[in-house]
């Protein structure tokens, strides 16, 4: 009797072993196939009120950090996020959403640029034009404006960078969809 007894203990033993296995191995699958890819980190993502632009994580070229959301006094929702090339440049970035003057004054949009910027060029990349300028009140520190899909985006890098480099920045921005 304690032949069977243990047989059968060895069975279930067996059986056990193999269906903790087989669940061991659907979670690990679970969780290397279901991976948050999103860049924006999960507490900021869940406050967020507009869809922003981001450099995806999987992109080799640059990293991104530092990620804040705030919202000044008086002021509206912005997102600010630290963006790091490959050869050690850094961009900060600041964006909101477009302020209505944008739509409801003819021309402001020209004269925002000409005249808060100080445009000197303007770079075509697959996410929209950049606006470069310099700003007088920050010792003619370049700047980079994007004024598309509804936001209004400040990038201003350590350093000057070319308009490739421009270019090859604004080609990475996609805009992440939030879900409110």
């Amino acid at each position: 009797m304690n032949r069977k007894i243990t047989r059968r203990n060895k069975i279930i033993i067996t059986f056990g072993l193999i269906a903790l296995l087989l669940i061991a191995s659907g979670i690990m699958l679970y969780r290397a196939t279901v991976v948050d890819n999103d860049p924006i980190p999960t507490s900021i993502r869940s406050r967020l009120t507009f869809s922003p632009f981001v450099i995806p994580m999987n992109t080799t070229k640059y990293t991104t950090s530092n990620y804040v959301f705030a919202i000044p006094e008086g002021a509206v929702d912005t997102l600010s996020y630290t963006i790091t090339s490959k050869d050690g440049q850094t961009i900060t970035l600041s964006e909101y959403t477009q302020p209505q003057q944008f739509n409801d004054i003819p021309d402001y949009k020209n004269q925002f640029l000409s005249n808060v910027i100080q445009q000197y060029d303007t770079v075509q990349t697959v996410s929209g034009a950049i606006n470069l300028g310099h700003l007088t009140k920050q010792h003619n520190k370049q700047v980079g404006v994007m004024i598309e899909r509804g936001l209004l985006v400040f990038l201003n890098p350590s350093t000057d960078l070319s308009s490739s480099q421009w270019r090859s920045l604004g080609d990475q921005f996609v805009i992440q969809k939030i879900d409110n």
